[in-house]
């Protein structure tokens, strides 16, 4: 059986991967699996911030 195979697309919102016995999600660039297994959310960069005037990036400081 190919879950992938028909309008409901396993359930994926993005794109569906059929494997044997099973199927998996997978979302398109830019995007990540949530941690439902089916919908897709943005991949969100670092914020910058401004510090006395110099751009860096949170995190890398």
């Amino acid at each position: 059986m190919d879950e992938c195979e028909n309008d409901y697309n396993g359930g994926c919102v993005h794109e569906c991967i059929n494997i044997p016995g099973n199927y998996r999600c997978t979302c398109y660039d830019g995007f990540m699996l949530a941690h439902d297994g089916h919908n897709c959310q943005g991949k969100t960069r670092p914020a910058s911030v401004c510090v006395s005037g110099n751009r860096t990036d949170a995190g890398t400081r």
